[in-house]
């Protein structure tokens, strides 16, 4: 399970370069960055709730 989630961080982070890259200026664009980072926290607080 942890090695899933942490590829799935990284999936999550490479989205965000992906998002910057094709729409800099769209109000899209930022609303997919807010929710890839959420999804990202809760990633980091199952794995601080499993250790």
């Amino acid at each position: 399970m942890t090695k899933q989630k942490r590829i799935a961080t990284l999936i999550n982070a490479l989205a965000i370069f992906a998002v910057i890259f094709l729409n800099r200026n769209s109000f899209i664009s930022l609303i997919a960055i807010t929710l890839i980072i959420v999804l990202n926290f809760w990633n980091l607080i199952d794995m601080k709730e499993e250790k």
